[in-house]
């Protein structure tokens, strides 16, 4: 009676231990299926990878839009150079005008202390004035026109250095198509030495599950009646 209790025991563990053993084959036959399905993207990009590289004369096609990158950029700089000049000779010119609107304030200054000849002093202001009205409205132009020019130039740059990224990167695309191959190449072997890790683990589970304690089986009432 009481080895037939242990042998009902022992069969109950063992069918948790077969059912635990079966959940693990599906997880690991699951993972085998997602690994399989890895490896076969790989190949896709992998081929994918060939067909750029094997594009005739790919090398030249590159070379040709690096040209007009180059050429683009070399007019960009050239405009740039353009603008900073107008840009120097606007601030000269916004120097001089300073000084000069500076000069007609002092004379302006001194007549004003003048008061013999009120007349003349009194046309004279008023052109004075007159002066420094354009001589203002003319800084105000040319500081908005230096505004425009500096975001042109700010554009500009932006341009240039999205261009030289451009460039490095078309410079670095064989090198990068090489190496991405490269990595996806050793890949497979690396999920072919996982898939040949988990057919073992389920080779040794088979076998474990094949072996005569897994095939013990829960006890018949005659048995217990014993």
């Amino acid at each position: 009676m009481i080895v037939s209790w242990n042998l009902f025991a022992h069969s109950d563990i063992l069918n948790t231990i077969s059912d635990i053993l079966n959940t693990i084959i599906d997880k690991l036959n699951s993972i085998s299926d997602i690994l399989n399905a890895i490896s076969d993207i790989l190949k896709i990009i992998s081929d994918i990878l060939k067909i750029i590289s094997d594009i005739p004369n790919i090398s030249d096609i590159l070379n040709i839009i690096s040209d007009i990158l180059n050429t683009i950029s070399d007019i960009l700089n050239t405009i740039s150079d353009k603008l900073n000049s107008i840009s120097d000779i606007l601030n000269v010119i916004s120097d001089i005008l300073k000084i000069i609107s500076d000069i007609l304030k002092i004379i302006s200054d001194i007549l004003n202390i003048i008061s013999d000849i009120p007349n003349i002093i009194s046309d004279i202001l008023n052109i004075i004035s007159d002066i420094l009205n354009v001589i203002s409205d003319i800084l105000n132009v040319i500081s908005d026109i230096l505004n425009i020019i500096s975001d042109i130039l700010n554009a500009i740059n932006d341009i240039l250095n999205a261009i030289s990224d451009i460039l490095n990167a078309i410079s670095d695309i064989p090198n990068v198509i090489t190496d991405i191959s490269n990595i996806i190449s050793d890949i497979p072997n690396v999920i072919s030495d996982i898939l040949n890790v988990i057919s073992d683990i389920l080779n040794v589970i088979s076998v474990g599950q094949d072996s005569k304690y897994t095939k013990l089986t829960r006890p018949s009432s005659e048995q217990l009646a014993i």
